[in-house]
């Protein structure tokens, strides 16, 4: 599955784990999670 987003911004705060972690802190396991959703 292809994702877009809505800017280079928001591709490059969700790139990697790491990048989530740094940006989302206490929520980053939930944005993993939703992330890895969209792939399956």
């Amino acid at each position: 599955m292809k994702l877009f987003f809505k800017s280079k911004k928001l591709e490059k705060t969700v790139a990697s784990l790491t990048a989530i972690a740094t940006n989302y802190g206490t929520r980053a396991k939930l944005v993993n999670q939703r992330k890895s959703e969209d792939y399956h």
